[in-house]
């Protein structure tokens, strides 16, 4: 470990290809491909009635209190796509390693066993950084994949395409670099382990399957004779349970999971049964001086978090699609059907506020909320823990809060405007930027601001009053737009050209750009996007990118700035925009992303 934190050259490497595989697993396929299910436009979407189970299921505990595992391969034209688009960045990793390889041994230094160990991993890898490659050594592009609990200690499972393979390529490494990783066996099981006095980590390979697990030394001998299936337990081999969800959510099934607080919560209360009675029993006891173990919680505290857990006793979570175009996720956090009511009641209608815009942009943010609702939400449940207080001694914080937020929204002077706010959107379709410059780097912009209101004509007026050189502004609530003008000595940025403002019954907007005023109208009147967010934070990460090679001199770059410049390049040529949001619906709170790719 404290090889990997070194700044020498080969700890560098090291570092950028354990970064290269944690970027680029979870874009490696999930499952076998459904041949049949592929376009004629090339992309692979799994029909949702057409899953098929895991048989990695059959190695999961029925009684697990959290899962995530997969039943259909990710798109095989995106897997192809990704490995053409970013193809430099493994190129450019092969000549790292080839560098590092080629130099001579530092006279005098002795090398540790972590940097004989990467010296024989870079050896192995050198040439291989591709999917043919990847392939060679016993790895596979299509894996079935499952991480769950025993207990609440985790568990990996991955398919490869040839665990000998993978144990011929281990046993190499070793023989390279004169270091025997330490083993142990397990009935038939031989694997490798490592941790420390208090945390013992465990890898093996069965057959094609590689199978990791973590956790506490105390329950080791519980949970491994599991995890390797020594031990046969009631499992999840029908996939019912993630089955289930997938129609529920309508997810796809390149990957499906949950987390189930209440299971969690029973067992770290000791109140599990079964492996997860036992696994807290083992952690539960106190060394000989009294200290470990589990602290005790007394009624209260259990009837309090019980009651607070049940209020989101469960998080979901799955991909509602992937293909060679995009590739969209959701987590919810589910909640009982009455506070879900409550929620989504917070939420207002901000015209055309979307997380999947149908049109190209440059950065997007919006918010759907109704302040005076929200105030008035906080302060109700904050009223109802003063009444009554949490009694046990762990939430005490919560009472000081709920005393807290009374105060300040029940003194705080909160100008009438704010009360009115019901969201808003900005939208920047276009720019052109200096990345150098910072800030000052905007040259130009296309888009627009807009804001919600029950009044918004107050707004306005209130603007006008704030600015006295907007006092002579008139705008009718047409939602026709009006040229904002404005005296010498309250000039606008130059990147800001062509301003048009607009008013309705419901939003003001301001436009720039050239153009952007003959959208307004149409702005103003758009219906909320199907599943309109509550918030929204969303860039196009391939336009950032080549605006930062646009302003990148082209003389003078050094061999590492053109490289990193390939790099970029390839990711701009490869990813397009990404959103993240967050919802309020009749489940829950979802929280989603979404990817699009060029």
């Amino acid at each position: 470990m404290k090889f990997f934190a070194s700044n020498t050259g080969v700890g560098r490497l090291a570092r950028g290809l354990v970064l290269l595989g944690a970027c680029t697993l979870p874009l490696v396929g999930c499952d076998k491909k459904d041949e049949a299910a592929t376009s004629a436009a090339g992309t692979t979407k799994v029909g949702k009635t057409a899953l098929k189970v895991s048989p990695l299921l059959a190695h999961v505990p029925a009684d697990s209190p959290y899962v995530f595992a997969n039943f259909d391969a990710m798109p095989r034209a995106f897997m192809d796509k990704m490995f053409t688009k970013i193809g430099p960045i493994f190129e450019q990793a092969t000549k790292k390693i080839q560098e590092e390889l080629s130099k001579p041994p530092v006279e005098g230094e002795v090398q540790s066993d972590g940097q004989k160990v990467v010296r024989a991993l870079l050896e192995e890898l050198n040439g291989k950084l591709s999917s043919k490659g990847l392939e060679e050594l016993g790895l596979t592009l299509e894996p079935l994949m499952a991480i769950y609990g025993v207990g609440f200690v985790p568990v990996m499972r991955l398919t490869l395409k040839d665990g000998a393979a993978i144990k011929a390529l281990v046993s190499r490494v070793e023989a390279k670099a004169g270091v025997k990783a330490p083993t142990a066996k397990l009935g038939d099981v031989d694997y490798w382990t490592g941790g420390n006095d208090d945390v013992y980590v465990a890898i093996a390979l069965i057959g094609n399957e590689l199978v990791v697990s973590a956790g506490p030394k105390r329950v080791k001998d519980l949970v491994l004779p599991v995890a390797f299936g020594v031990e046969k337990v009631p499992s999840m081999a029908d996939g019912a349970l993630l089955t289930d969800i997938n129609k529920q959510y309508g997810f796809a099934g390149f990957g499906t999971g949950y987390i189930d607080g209440v299971a969690i919560s029973n067992i770290l209360m000791g109140e599990g049964t079964g492996l997860n009675k036992k696994i807290f029993d083992a952690l539960a006891v106190k060394a000989a001086d009294g200290t470990g173990g589990v602290p005790e919680l007394s009624v209260d505290c259990k009837t309090e978090i019980k009651g607070m857990v049940a209020n989101f006793p469960r998080v979901v979570l799955g991909y509602d699609s992937f293909t060679a175009t995009e590739m969209a996720l959701s987590l919810t956090l589910e909640s009982k059907a009455e506070l879900a009511r409550e929620l989504a009641a917070l939420r207002s209608n901000v015209p055309g506020l979307t997380n999947a815009p149908s049109t190209p942009f440059a950065f997007i943010m919006g918010l759907a909320i109704d302040v005076e609702k929200t105030m008035a939400f906080v302060t109700q449940k904050a009223q109802a823990i003063s009444t009554t207080p949490y009694k046990c001694e762990h939430l005490s914080g919560l009472n000081e809060g709920a005393n807290g937020a009374i105060a300040a929204l029940t003194t705080m002077p909160i100008p009438p405007f704010v009360k009115m706010l019901k969201g808003l959107s900005i939208v920047l379709k276009d720019a052109k930027i200096d990345m150098s410059k910072g800030p000052a780097g905007i040259e130009s912009a296309i888009g627009y601001a807009l804001i919600s209101a029950t009044a918004p004509e107050q707004l306005l007026a209130t603007a006008k009053a704030m600015l006295p050189p907007l006092a002579s502004l008139t705008v009718p609530a047409d939602s026709k737009p009006v040229a904002l003008t404005l005296p010498p000595e309250m000039p606008l940025p130059p990147f800001i050209q062509a301003p048009h403002v607009a008013l309705s019954k419901d939003a003001l907007i301001v436009t720039v750009g050239e153009g952007m005023q003959a959208e307004a109208t149409a702005i103003l009147s758009a219906p909320p996007g199907a599943d309109q967010p509550l918030f929204v934070i969303g860039y196009d990460i391939g336009k950032l990118l080549q605006a930062q090679m646009a302003n990148t001199a082209p003389d003078g770059t050094t061999p590492e700035k053109q490289a990193e410049l390939e790099m970029m390049k390839s990711i701009s040529d490869f990813v397009g925009s990404v959103t993240v949001s967050l919802h309020l619906n009749e489940k829950g709170i979802a929280f989603k992303e979404r990817v699009t790719f060029r």
